[in-house]
């Protein structure tokens, strides 16, 4: 079985080590992925790794889940009225003229309305660097092998096409919480409504998290919840496009 299958596959269980696991004491029927110096994700048939009471494990060897917060309001982007008031607006005026332009900022969580139009350039070009989908077969970026990544130019010729998504088909699947957000963060200028984000002119890097798998959610008795050992990859992944 490949790495790609193991690592998607809710018979296989995923574990932490907060060092980079040795080649040599990965199992045959397993596959670990090394995030950085310090991090190593292990995914290993559930019969294996489930042996012994999880109360023998570290607290670390196991992953967490995380909920987004839901929004209180219907609202994407930041009204001018709530740039005054948190000061961002006054760090977008002379001298300073903040505007998020030469930055990238990450956006990790449900995934992104691409088409709209806060996430453009004047001419109508993306913002967005890149899009890695991790819930959907494809062409998966360096170091991870799943999900689907979506780059800039196939996300401009998608956003030419009548049919974007028939070219880049990924989309925001938590109620828009992942495009709310980008907007919040990097939503463009749109004086006839009054709306902007905080960094109207930064560039983003946007990845889809895979929900977690279901053996952890009946673990931790949650739903609908987001897992640790996707957030640390799509981390990973973000450093490495651009994203800060």
């Amino acid at each position: 079985m490949d790495c790609q299958t193991m690592i998607l596959s809710d018979n296989y269980a995923d574990l932490f080590f907060d060092f980079i696991l040795p080649q040599s004491l990965v199992p045959s029927d397993s596959c670990v992925l090394t995030i950085d110096n310090n991090l190593s994700l292990l995914y290993l048939p559930r019969n294996n790794a489930i042996r012994f009471p999880l109360s023998q494990y570290r607290y670390l060897y196991l992953p967490s889940l995380y909920t987004p917060v839901p929004f209180t309001s219907e609202t994407s982007a930041l009204p001018y009225s709530a740039l005054e008031r948190s000061g961002i607006a006054d760090i977008t005026r002379p001298p300073l003229s903040l505007s998020g332009l030469g930055t990238t900022i990450a956006v990790i969580d449900s995934g992104i309305d691409y088409t709209s139009p806060a996430f453009r350039n004047p001419d109508g070009t993306s913002r967005i660097l890149a899009i890695w989908d991790q819930t959907v077969s494809g062409s998966p970026p360096a170091k991870f092998p799943y999900g689907s990544l979506y780059t800039k130019a196939q996300i401009d010729t998608a956003l030419l096409s009548s049919s974007p998504r028939d070219l880049v088909p990924t989309y925001d699947s938590g109620n828009r919480h992942g495009t709310r957000l980008a907007a919040i963060a990097a939503g463009s200028d749109s004086a006839e409504e009054e709306y902007r984000g905080a960094a109207p002119l930064a560039s983003l890097v946007i990845v889809k998290l895979k929900p977690a798998k279901q053996y952890l959610k009946d673990y931790y008795a949650r739903f609908h919840d987001l897992p640790q050992a996707k957030l640390f990859e799509a981390m990973e992944y973000s450093l490495h496009a651009g994203g800060k």
